[in-house]
């Protein structure tokens, strides 16, 4: 059996930029922290939690506390549910994502899996929102580890544990960032890039070779999974 392990952002939900603003203002409202830097790829660890942890290192010099990711996530969800609920566009799932979900998970050689850096709470928002089901696929989240890597891991364990597998035949990791990317290059994992235009050239310029800007072509992404 092989193994695809895929991101939430903007892989299967086009949800980065109502993330980015409800992330920004969790922070401003449930530790009065503001003007934080969104260029993630200049932190450590572009997860949720890493990045809660870096800036709290930064700004405050301390650790956050339990409590403190408590009352982050709390506020962080609620921020994204006020935007479902005004606009539901704003959670749009990448182009043929669901039905290219519903038949991989068709396909006898193939099982599905979830990695992202995201909160498992504010995941299960997103996915919901943008009308997909992910309750039948393992998934690790920013709750799991701090670090991507750490979270693909996992993912990769829940997933062994779940499909009754000692080892996977091939596992590719699917996503669009640059840092799905490195992540996948540190695990020796091979790799799909869910992107176009300038994404596209930013992922092609760190190696990527298999890309696509969305779902809409099922049996291309099959034959990249195949390769």
């Amino acid at each position: 059996m092989k193994l695809a392990v895929f991101d939430i952002d903007r892989t299967l939900t086009e949800t980065n930029e109502v993330d980015d603003k409800c992330f920004v203002k969790a922070f401003a409202e449930s530790h009065q922290i503001s003007d934080i830097e969104t260029d993630w790829t200049k932190y450590r660890h572009v997860t949720d939690s890493g990045i809660l942890l870096e800036i709290f290192e930064k700004r405050l010099e301390r650790a956050p506390q339990e409590k403190d990711f408590t009352a982050f996530k709390h506020c962080f969800v609620e921020k994204l549910r006020e935007f479902a609920d005004k606009d539901a566009k704003l959670f749009a799932e990448i182009p043929n994502a669901k039905k290219m979900l519903e038949k991989l998970r068709r396909e006898k050689d193939w099982a599905i899996a979830l990695a992202t850096g995201c909160f498992y709470d504010s995941a299960e928002l997103k996915i919901k929102a943008a009308k997909m089901n992910i309750e039948d696929f393992p998934i690790a989240t920013a709750d799991d580890a701090v670090s991507r890597e750490e979270i693909l891991r996992i993912a990769i364990e829940k997933s062994s544990a779940y499909y009754r597998q000692n080892e996977f035949e091939k596992i590719v990791s699917i996503g669009d960032g640059v840092w799905d990317l490195r992540t996948a290059k540190n695990l020796n994992l091979e790799f799909i890039g869910i992107a176009g235009g300038k994404r596209a050239d930013k992922l092609r310029r760190e190696g990527a070779e298999f890309l696509i800007e969305d779902f809409r072509d099922y049996k291309s992404f099959l034959e990249y999974l195949n390769k």
